[in-house]
């Protein structure tokens, strides 16, 4: 048997001017004159080596500049989705927010007392005993009275929202890099507020490397994408030789085909809950058709 590459996918991908659709692409290159392997869940179809990527991940950043009061995270620490990771010095934050509150009390004054004063006017203009330039300036300093009290709305809105990202908590469950900042440090949004990275780990991604030179042949056999996703499987051997006991699904494949070698990286999901797999250990993948 000729040993091919990785693998078919479950999904759906935009087709790219010049490049194949990836999910009936990445099928292709395993599919063609398989056999039966022992007891695996289906008719063998390939072998592939693979790295082990992160699923995703999050820079814990600052949404304003601010000293780091407290981290809750030591470096390659697991943490669950809503632990708290950072916690930033709030005193100026607070006093932010009741500045805002005491402006937005003098706005709401002034913006009554013009109204006021704009009716008086309007009622002199109506038995033709005010002017029309005082008519004029009442309404302009109530137009104004009202846009200043419309802008201490929003400055409050923004004190609170500042104050309320003041403690940055974990998006989903991963593992926490080391941390670029200590306790006490200030950090700048304008020399780089990412104090860490959030590393997801369940599930996790597998990166293969696959040719696509059967792909011709798999397009033009009339099969769906529906019907070669449901029909592929991956399996990984970890290093020494032992089985990972979860079954993968291809997610996506990549938009660009390397010309020089004649392959295309592709990504396969597994399941990691005991959180064995991780980034850049190295595996085996066998593509098996069901």
């Amino acid at each position: 048997m000729q040993k091919t590459g990785l693998i078919s996918s479950k999904g759906n991908f935009r087709k790219v001017s010049g490049v194949l659709p990836c999910l009936v692409w990445i099928a292709c290159v395993f599919l063609g004159s398989g056999i039966a392997y022992g007891q695996e869940p289906g008719t063998l179809t390939g072998e592939a080596n693979g790295v082990v990527v992160a699923a995703g991940s999050w820079d814990i950043s600052a949404e304003v500049s601010n000293k780091i009061s407290r981290l809750h995270f030591t470096t390659g620490q697991l943490v669950q989705k809503g632990d708290l990771l950072v916690e930033f010095d709030t005193a100026f934050k607070r006093f932010d927010v009741e500045l805002a509150k005491t402006a937005l009390a003098k706005a709401e004054i002034n913006m009554a007392s013009a109204d006021e004063a704009f009716q008086r006017q309007q009622k002199l203009k109506q038995s033709f005993a005010a002017s029309e330039v005082s008519y004029d300036a009442a309404k302009r300093a109530a137009d104004n009275a009202q846009a200043d009290h419309r802008a201490a709305v929003i400055r409050l809105e923004m004190a609170e929202t500042i104050l309320s990202v003041q403690k940055l908590h974990a998006p989903f469950d991963g593992q926490m890099s080391a941390p670029k900042y200590r306790e006490n440090a200030n950090v700048s949004i304008d020399e780089g507020s990412e104090i860490a990275t959030l590393v997801q780990l369940d599930p996790i991604h597998v990166q293969f490397e696959v040719p696509y030179d059967r792909v011709f042949a798999r397009m033009s056999s009339g099969e769906t994408e529906a019907e070669i996703s449901a029909s592929q499987i991956v399996v990984i051997t970890l290093p020494g030789g032992t089985d990972y006991q979860h079954e993968g699904k291809l997610i996506s494949g990549g938009y660009e085909i390397d010309t020089e070698k004649g392959t295309q990286l592709v990504l396969v999901e597994f399941a990691n809950p005991d959180r064995i797999l991780r980034p850049g250990l190295k595996v085996t993948g066998k593509g098996f058709e069901r």
